[in-house]
């Protein structure tokens, strides 16, 4: 049986296909379909004229979201949109660092210590090593000599 394999032709190689620009593409289709369903949320919603007072000062009167213009209102969702998508990521990174650091104190508080209980033991059973050391050389069969 004969076995033959593939030539190439000469030149550069193929082309290797791009992921990135599918998951942009991807990411950017779904962060506009969460867009406009933030929108139509916001749209739908029939809400209640907010007056905001802090210390007796009038500081927002009449605040209505559904009477925004749509400019506004797309405006707004875009702004929750980016404060969930900056949530989603802060919050695992926030738990990751606070973890790694209770990771590193958890090994300063219990490694640091059995680090130097074994240093200690083995700083005080250090003559019996030895000891146990000499004993097997001494016992240990010599090489077998390679001139015999």
């Amino acid at each position: 049986m004969t076995h033959t394999a593939a030539v190439r032709p000469p030149g550069p190689p193929p082309a290797r296909r791009r992921r990135w620009p599918v998951v942009l593409l991807l990411l950017l289709v779904l962060a506009t379909a969460a867009l406009a369903a933030v929108w139509q949320g916001l749209n739908a919603l029939d809400s209640v004229p907010v007056n905001i007072i802090i210390d007796g000062e009038r500081v927002v009167s009449g605040f209505d979201i559904a009477g925004m213009s749509p400019a506004h209102k797309l405006v707004l969702a875009a702004g929750l949109l980016f404060v969930v998508l900056t949530a989603a990521v802060l919050v695992p990174v926030a738990l990751l660092i606070a973890l790694s650091a209770m990771l590193g104190g958890l090994l300063l508080v219990v490694g640091l210590p059995l680090l130097a209980a074994v240093a200690a033991v083995t700083l005080v059973l250090s003559p019996l090593i030895l000891l146990v050391w000499l004993l097997w050389r001494a016992l240990r069969r010599p090489p077998a000599s390679a001139t015999a």
